[in-house]
């Protein structure tokens, strides 16, 4: 018999059994799919932010895991939404198992007031994304494609002669910024540019036709994100010093846990409007790789993720060797 359990805050065992069924579930048949390390998880889901909850689910069949979603919702804007992942074992697939965790979710949203449920699968390499069975499983359910991205991976380590040139590149194009960088806390008198940074990252990235809305940057919602994250995650961030004013001019970041596990996930990076053109991603990035490869030898690959009409972006990145490993397709239902 199929049951759908939730998963308390403070029950380890639960929350170490959901985390082995959505992992499983979740890298099965992806080669370079990326899950965070359990204790960076957990942490986040018995201690949450102050302006975001989190709900698993666990589908049990006869008391055997098959599957499991995560349900996250903020509570200061987009009060209708619910944010849903889900994902079932190979060998429990097309058994109804997912079609039941949606419909926990759905429970859920009710009992939340949301109306909204917002979702993504992947596809692998060039596979048409209207075949797959993520497609089918969400427009089976009503959702319609809302936005699409590139999960870009770079192998590491790099080749030697392609960043050589990427550094010539930079050098002749960035004449009168200076790269910095710092771990996990950005100094405090870099922080109301940084402020300003992120806030513009917010208002650029594509985010199709449904984007959440952005929470305002704050210096407390700043350092309250950085100590969060220093238990589990390194934080590395490059920014770009406009050497004639002394103002930053865009940034970039890496994210990796502690605990190494050879994953390192490429976060923001961003140039301010009237800094383009100067070749500062080269320069950020490069600095960010620089700090990668000299204080984590242990890494193996960065992941990132471009939307196909950032194409900017997306040259940039091409131009350090990452390669297409699969396509993020983002959903959204409305009741």
């Amino acid at each position: 018999m199929l049951e759908i359990t939730r998963i308390g805050q403070d029950d380890e065992a639960a929350q170490r059994r959901w985390y082995a069924t959505m992992r499983a579930a979740w890298v099965d048949g992806r080669p370079d799919a990326v899950y965070q390390p359990f204790a960076a998880l957990a942490a986040s889901y018995a201690t949450p932010p102050a302006h975001a909850r989190r709900l698993w689910l666990l589908a049990l069949d006869d008391g055997r895991p098959v599957g499991a979603a995560e349900l996250s919702w903020t509570v200061e804007v987009d009060l209708d939404r619910v944010d849903v992942e889900l994902a079932v074992l190979a060998e429990h697939r097309r058994r109804g198992v997912g079609r039941a965790l949606a419909a926990a979710a759905e429970e859920v949203g009710r009992e939340l007031g949301r109306t909204v449920a917002d979702g993504f699968f992947f596809v692998v390499g060039d596979a048409p994304v209207e075949e797959s069975a993520g497609w089918k499983f969400a427009t089976g359910l009503g959702a319609r494609r809302v936005h699409t991205e590139l999960h870009l991976v770079l192998d590491l380590p790099p080749d030697a002669d392609r960043l050589a040139g990427l550094r010539q590149l930079a050098v002749e194009g960035s004449v009168g910024y200076t790269a910095l960088a710092w771990t996990d806390r950005c100094p405090d008198e870099h922080v109301a540019a940084y402020l300003a940074m992120r806030t513009q990252m917010d208002a650029d990235v594509p985010a199709g036709e449904e984007p959440p809305t952005p929470r305002p940057w704050t210096v407390e919602r700043l350092r309250a994100g950085e100590e969060r994250r220093r238990p589990d995650w390194v934080t590395l961030t490059a920014a770009a010093r406009d050497d004639a004013t002394g103002g930053l001019a865009g940034y970039s970041e890496l994210l990796l846990p502690r605990v190494e596990t050879g994953t390192v996930w490429q976060e923001d990076t961003l140039v301010m409007p009237a800094h383009r053109g100067h070749r500062l991603g080269l320069l950020l990035k490069l600095r960010t790789l620089d700090l990668l490869l000299a204080e984590h030898p242990g890494a193996t690959a960065v992941h990132t993720w471009t939307a196909p009409t950032n194409t900017a972006m997306l040259r940039t990145n091409q131009r350090f060797g990452y390669r297409v490993a699969e396509t993020m397709v983002e959903v959204h239902r409305a009741e």
